[in-house]
């Protein structure tokens, strides 16, 4: 995947023709302000408005808004991939909440596309100083 201001364009990394970089032209895209991950035609976003939406490149309109983890974290991050072991597609997030100046919480969670619900991997406190 690469990306300029407005436009998503998609790579074949086995191909060797000389237009390698084809557009995407997909709604949800539209209003991405970042991409997690791709995957197989996949692709995680999330917009402006902090919704995380997994979108199939392939059919214009199929997409699915992934519901907020329950606790919600300031800062955090997400990867998207297949998982082979499960033949199901999975978004990792991880949380970091500041408790004190020295105390972060740090939670990590997986979103299955399959269950379609998340479930909590691990949890640490953290301290630092």
């Amino acid at each position: 995947m690469l990306r300029d201001d407005t436009r998503l364009f998609s790579l074949d990394y086995e191909e060797t023709t000389t237009d390698l970089a084809v557009e995407i032209d997909h709604p949800v895209l539209k209003n991405c302000s970042k991409i997690w991950g791709s995957c197989n035609g996949f692709v995680c976003t999330m917009s402006s408005a902090d919704t995380l939406s997994l979108c199939r490149l392939l059919a214009l309109n199929e997409y699915k808004n992934v519901p907020p983890f329950e606790q919600e974290h300031r800062n955090s991050v997400y990867g998207f991939g297949y998982n082979s072991n499960t033949d199901d597609y999975e978004v990792v997030r991880v949380g970091l909440k500041q408790h004190t100046k020295y105390k972060y919480h740090y939670v990590v969670a997986v979103y299955s596309l399959r269950e379609e619900s998340w479930r909590k991997t691990s949890s640490m406190v953290l301290f630092i100083g």
